[in-house]
């Protein structure tokens, strides 16, 4: 008998460990209460040959795969792989056109491998969890409605909620009223120092802008507007710099030289020096158009690839590195250029990117095999016997299958017969199955049984685990064991307490 309940316990001991990596149940965050009907899965397949860690992959929602059934904020979406949720961000959601754009930060994608993460929608009462300052390395948006830890040049720029890509607010840069093409009335604003590690080792710079005013008057004075990146090493000095230039209209080689943080323009290069990047376009080697005016545009660019020409980069000389946005020159009509940012971001990538497909629409459904455990009868005494039912039901729609259910008798009582263990090829809908074993008590208390355990495969062959509700059984000491117990020990103590007294007799004597 002992034998056979250590053999018990130590198979209920494997298969807990053995289940416990085939997942658990979890809570999705900002419910509000109820929960998700729907899922579609996220295969993520690595082609760069490198395990990516911490990696931003995009997801491009259009009328085949877009989650209809979501919130048409897209405020219920959720990522989740193994019980843990991922952070996200969304960049763009059109419930009408069904369309959208979404990152979402994967912690580790191992080399040439494929991996699976869960999207879930369908909850109306679900908060949104969009978090870009989860999501990636590097993210300013201005969403606090001020500069911040960012400077100005006197007038250069601010922030301001009149227009914005996402969210409320964006930051705008323009020309401090000096004249046509001077350099002196440049207006810029600037960041704090930036980690170098946000750039270096495959990373993307991407940003987005809208261009408000644009001088285009055909006079041979410089008026344009950029974005520059530029790394310093720890004595302050420019290691190089990168100027993105989004307009540029008259003038030699715009942006040759590098902007200092007064916003005043020079003609010292850096020991690497610059390397200028047209985002609009080009026109002639001196002057571009920019992009269509009063339209959001959003660029990514490789920041190796944008080194300075011929330059070989030593992050090891960079200390960290600052980001400059500047607007110079103002026509003979006193028009100011002047451009609106929205949000600066840095994200890895590889070389080729993770390719991405996305499922069929699943409906969510807590496990549809009910496990539900009995005693019968709950309240025994001491030495007496009670048994102890599982019954399995599927109470889904679709066949389940390779069920096996385990119950781990309680060490507190004696497995008298019976099974503890079933297992079944496979599960109908509505079908049910029922075994039984019978346990002997051995001393008073209530006690737990504990919860069985069952799992099994779903309609799409992948494990799934159940548990049952627990169940209590009370054990009454018997009266007949208990009285003359504590008799015998009154007698004993009475005989013991006579003897004493005949012996002080016997020796007075």
């Amino acid at each position: 008998m002992r034998e056979r309940i250590i053999k018990l316990s130590v198979f209920g001991l494997v298969f807990a460990l053995l289940m416990g990596g085939m997942g658990v149940a979890f809570a999705l965050s900002n419910s509000g209460g109820e929960d998700w009907e729907y899922y579609r899965e996220i295969t993520i397949q690595e082609k760069s040959a490198k395990t990516l860690r911490g990696y931003q992959i995009l997801l491009e929602l259009n009328q085949s795969n877009f989650p209809s059934k979501a919130n048409t904020d897209g405020s219920d979406l959720r990522f989740e792989k193994g019980g843990r949720e991922y952070s996200y961000w969304i960049e763009d959601y059109d419930a009408g056109r069904k369309t959208g754009k979404i990152w979402v930060r994967i912690p580790n994608i191992p080399a040439n491998e494929e991996m699976k993460v869960r999207m879930y929608y369908g909850n109306s009462k679900a908060v949104s969890m969009s978090n870009p300052e989860k999501t990636f390395d590097y993210w300013q948006s201005f969403e606090d409605g001020n500069l911040g830890d960012w400077t100005r040049t006197a007038n250069g720029g601010d922030v301001v909620s009149e227009r914005s890509y996402e969210g409320t607010y964006s930051a705008y840069v323009q020309d401090r009223g000096g004249s046509s093409g001077s350099h002196g009335g440049e207006g810029a604003i600037w960041s704090p120092n930036l980690a170098s590690s946000l750039f270096q080792d495959k990373k993307r710079f991407e940003f987005s802008y809208q261009i408000d005013t644009w001088v285009n008057d055909g006079d041979n004075n410089g008026e344009g507007c950029y974005l520059t990146l530029m790394a310093y090493n720890p004595n302050g000095d420019l290691e190089w710099g990168i100027n993105y230039v989004l307009c540029w209209d008259d003038a030699n080689d715009p942006y040759s030289g590098t902007h200092t943080e007064s916003g005043q323009y020079t003609n010292t290069l850096s020991p690497q020096g610059f390397r200028t990047i047209y985002l609009c376009d080009p026109i002639d080697s001196h002057n571009c158009e920019p992009e269509m005016l009063d339209q959001w545009h959003y660029h990514s660019r490789d920041v190796p690839d944008d080194m300075p020409i011929g330059a070989t980069v030593d992050w090891s000389k960079v200390d960290h590195l600052k980001i400059e946005m500047g607007a110079s020159g103002r026509d003979s009509l006193d028009t100011d250029i002047k451009y609106f940012i929205d949000f600066i971001k840095t994200r890895k990538y590889a070389t080729p990117e993770p390719a991405l497909t996305i499922s069929k629409e699943y409906l969510t459904v807590p496990t549809p095999l009910k496990l539900t455990k009995t005693v019968d009868p709950s309240s025994i005494e001491q030495g007496d016997k009670t048994t102890v039912t599982i019954t399995i039901e599927n109470i889904g729609t679709t066949t389940i299958e390779s069920v096996e259910v385990a119950d781990t008798p309680s060490s507190d009582f004696d497995f008298i017969k019976g099974e503890t263990l079933a297992k079944y090829s496979n599960l109908k809908p509505k079908e049910s199955r029922t075994f039984q074993y019978t346990i002997e008590s051995k001393q008073g208390g209530e006690f737990d049984l504990g919860l069985a355990t069952a799992t099994y495969t779903d309609e799409k062959g992948n494990y799934q685990i159940a548990k049952s509700n627990s169940v209590m059984v009370e054990v009454l000491s018997s009266p007949e064991e208990e009285i003359p117990g504590f008799e015998a020990v009154f007698v004993i103590t009475g005989l013991l307490a006579v003897a004493f007294l005949i012996g002080r007799r016997e020796r007075a004597r």
